[in-house]
């Protein structure tokens, strides 16, 4: 735009205001120093630049509030932001400043005060109030439109006495400044000792991050990026250090109204003295008739923000109770299909619990008969263990007087013989019940895999199956009942077992009688045999 450029840059090498002059790439308008993090316009402007002498159409002039502002920004008309300007702005800067002025009477100064509107509320507020500008048109607009008093020109071509402000303020004035540090120098060397301060408000380039970093995330600074008039761009960390090498090194950060793209500081050369609230609306009504609606202006402007932050919650809730029930719409429907699908389910699973129970009945029907021909068989084996012991006996007297009783003596070999025959059959019946024993563990093991894995079924099938509850829980208890008789079962099974193993033992020692028997019914007859004349 040729209004704004009509200043060219000055030919010399750029260097950031604390004098670093090896900065670092940062957009395709500014360079970044790495010593103090601020932004520095590539193509640097020179002292011209804050001198309005084409009120018409220089920089600053007539055109920039009416043209420049709305067609390349968008921002809305003067007279609009005028009327905005008063309820949000000003009211948000005059709170901070209440804090920190020393009371009714005190002297401020404010550089770049536009239409005057923050000039004018402080004058409400009791202070001594007067506004800087550059432009000779903005400067009568202002007195027309407030009735304020404000200078026209530079602050370095004013005549203003040292040492007699309580407060300077620099409302998005620091980052059109071609040398802060001698424009802040100039407006500290104003104020007036302990307790006055500077209020600034300006961009707030978060330290650190890239261009690219903040193209990635849309960062709300990037629309700060104005080569036209922002000049430098400071970061927290570059304010610091420009007070403290200006000697205003106490610096505060406020609350900025715009927090997500500016920063708000006070900063003073002792220790800030804030006013506690209890006696800021008694300075404001011991000021001034016009100070009672400046505090009734104050009150509301507290009451709207506790609605919006009244508002802000209950959206909050709202958006949240809006998810829960999105979630819970979403978890109805999941619930729809899963109990589309539970019924089949639920059917299969009642299917499967009667072929399981009518297994169990099978299985412990065929263990009774086990159990019955166990018993069977265990008491053969005592009646012919019973036998064997009568028949040590028998042998024994037999044995000493085998001569004469050979045909009782051979009767008794036939009937031992017998006798090993029958453990033998015993025998194998023995193995085959234990065969069918463990065939029929198997079974019950196969069954139990079967109910361990329905119970897991029924289980996942509770979880889901909230409008079921009657059926699954009589499922539930019929599978507990299944389950116990199952484990009574195991129990008997186990006990048979130990009997079992036990008998096993007497079998074997009987066996190893027998044998033992065998061996000496065989010696006795060789005896026999050889007594036997020949």
């Amino acid at each position: 735009m040729n209004t704004l450029s009509s200043s060219p840059a000055v030919e010399r090498q750029v260097r950031c205001w604390c004098g670093h002059a090896r900065l670092e790439d940062f957009s395709p308008d500014y360079l970044r120093c790495p010593e103090c993090q601020t932004l520095v316009l590539r193509e640097m402007r020179g002292e011209e630049i804050i001198h309005v002498r084409e009120d018409e159409h220089g920089l600053y002039g007539k055109d920039y509030y009416l043209r420049h502002l709305q067609e390349d920004y968008g921002y809305p008309d003067l007279e609009t932001r005028l009327r905005a300007d008063l309820p949000e702005r000003c009211l948000h800067w005059l709170r901070t400043l209440l804090k920190y002025v020393p009371g009714p009477g005190a002297h401020t100064l404010e550089l770049g005060c536009g239409h005057g509107g923050f000039v004018a509320m402080q004058r409400w507020a009791g202070l001594d109030a007067i506004g800087l500008e550059l432009s000779p048109w903005l400067v009568r607009q202002a007195r027309a439109w407030f009735g304020v008093p404000v200078l026209e020109g530079p602050l370095e071509d004013q005549d203003l006495p040292a040492a007699a402000w309580d407060a300077v303020i620099l409302m998005d004035v620091l980052e059109h400044l071609p040398d802060p540090r001698a424009t802040l120098g100039r407006a500290v060397s104003l104020l007036r000792g302990p307790g006055s301060f500077l209020l600034i408000q300006t961009p707030s380039y978060p330290a650190g991050w890239s261009y690219e970093a903040l193209c990635a995330q849309h960062h709300p600074f990037l629309r700060q990026l104005k080569p036209q008039e922002h000049l430098y761009l400071f970061s927290e960390q570059a304010v610091q250090r420009l007070c403290a090498e200006l000697g205003v090194g106490q610096v505060r950060f406020e609350l900025a109204i715009y927090a997500h793209y500016d920063l708000f500081a006070v900063a003073s050369a002792g220790p800030l003295q804030e006013r506690p609230p209890s006696e800021r609306p008694q300075m404001l009504l011991a000021a001034s008739p016009p100070a009672r609606w400046t505090l009734a202006m104050l009150d509301l402007d507290e009451i709207r923000d506790d609605l919006s932050a009244r508002l802000a919650a209950a959206a909050a809730e709202s958006a949240d109770l809006r998810g829960k029930a999105a979630t819970q719409n979403e978890e109805i429907t999941r619930l729809h299909g899963v109990t589309g699908e539970l019924f089949p389910k639920l059917d299969t699973a009642e299917n499967a619990r009667n072929l399981t129970a009518a297994q169990l009945v099978d299985l412990q029907r065929n263990f009774e008969s086990v159990e019955a021909d166990r018993a069977a068989r265990l008491q053969v084996i005592e009646r012919q263990g019973a036998e064997i012991s009568r028949l040590h006996a028998g042998v024994d007297h037999h044995l000493k007087s085998a001569a004469e009783f050979w045909p009782r003596l051979d009767a008794a070999v036939n009937e031992r013989n017998l006798l090993a025959a029958q453990l033998e059959d015993l025998r194998g019946h023995f193995a085959q019940s234990e065969a069918d024993r463990a065939s029929r563990l198997q079974v019950i093991e196969r069954q139990g895999a079967e109910i361990s894995r329905l119970h897991a079924e029924v289980d996942h099938h509770l979880k889901s199956a909230a409008e079921f509850w009657p059926r699954l829980d009589a499922a539930v208890n019929e599978r507990n009942l299944l389950a116990a008789q199952l484990e009574d079962l195991r129990g008997h099974f186990a006990q048979s077992e130990a009997d079992r193993a036990s008998r096993l033992q007497v079998i074997e020692r009987q066996g190893a009688e027998i044998s033992r028997l065998h061996a000496e019914v065989d010696h006795r007859l060789h005896e026999v045999r050889d007594l036997q004349p020949r």
